[in-house]
């Protein structure tokens, strides 16, 4: 795996952790060329779980106690959501798997489900391209399609799309985030997938503009600055992703996204 490939999956666990009108025919054919590429190049990123240090451990067996001794499934959820969460965090898939999964299994409403499914659309968005992200995918949409047929809420269809790219029809993923952009041109959220995934399919030129539509909408979105200035960097444009990768180091409160942003700067100079 090349270092910008690395990075590309290592910023994919930062987004997940600070837990994204053109004619019919050109959001067909832009989708098939995307789908296309997507499909031919799936690779298993490195994933390794973090060590917990001693203090946080002892936060997750109060959790675990808690939620063995509830009585209250509105509370017992929460600490089950809060701990999938914290495993999430030290990269622990499996168990963050099974508390996003025991979040149902204690209630079964459409607030428990939406909880649910979004803390395992956090794990599949770690876990992209590995051996179990079809799993993940197909759980992800048991529990947020239904939520989505009920209230329409276009960031829930934006995720379940997101589940279909890594699947044999990427493109059914591509063109129900398309929808999502054609009701609302300005929907960063959508936006930003859709040039993570030109990224990912080598369109660069399209994963600017996508890019640079958020930071207009949203200047301090610091993701879509340091996918921007990746994407500079892939086209040769060193000058335009320098600045970009500078306003993060200057800018942001991030400390992962600014120590990814000075790897770059080094890397230029």
């Amino acid at each position: 795996m090349s270092k910008h490939q690395l990075l590309v999956v290592l910023i994919g666990i930062v987004l997940v952790i600070g837990i994204y009108q053109l004619p019919r025919v050109v959001v067909e054919n832009e989708a098939l060329e995307t789908a296309e590429v997507l499909t031919e190049q799936q690779e298993t990123p490195v994933s390794h779980a973090m060590e917990m240090p001693e203090e946080v451990a002892e936060i997750a067996a109060s959790l675990r106690e808690q939620i063995s001794n509830g009585e209250n499934p509105k509370n017992s959820i929460i600490f089950a959501d809060s701990l999938g969460r914290l495993f999430l965090k030290y990269n622990e898939i499996d168990s963050a798997s099974k508390y996003a999964q025991k979040i149902f299994e204690i209630d079964s409403s459409e607030t428990a489900r939406t909880m649910a499914g979004l803390l395992m659309y956090g794990i599949f968005e770690v876990s992209s391209g590995g051996g179990n992200s079809a799993q993940l995918g197909a759980l992800t949409r048991k529990y947020l399609e239904p939520v989505f047929a009920s209230t329409g809420n276009p960031s829930l269809k934006i995720k379940i799309g997101m589940t279909y790219v890594g699947t044999s029809n990427p493109m059914q993923g591509i063109l129900m985030i398309r929808e999502v952009l054609e009701e609302d041109p300005n929907n960063t959220e959508a936006l930003f997938n859709l040039g993570f995934l030109a990224i990912q399919s080598g369109q660069m030129e399209k994963a600017v503009e996508r890019f640079e539509k958020v930071i207009d909408l949203e200047p301090d979105n610091w993701n879509a600055v340091l996918y921007l200035g990746i994407t500079y960097m892939e086209l040769g444009q060193v000058d335009q992703a320098k600045t970009k990768f500078e306003y993060i180091v200057n800018k942001s409160n991030s400390a992962v996204l600014m120590e990814i942003a000075q790897s770059y700067l080094k890397e230029i100079k």
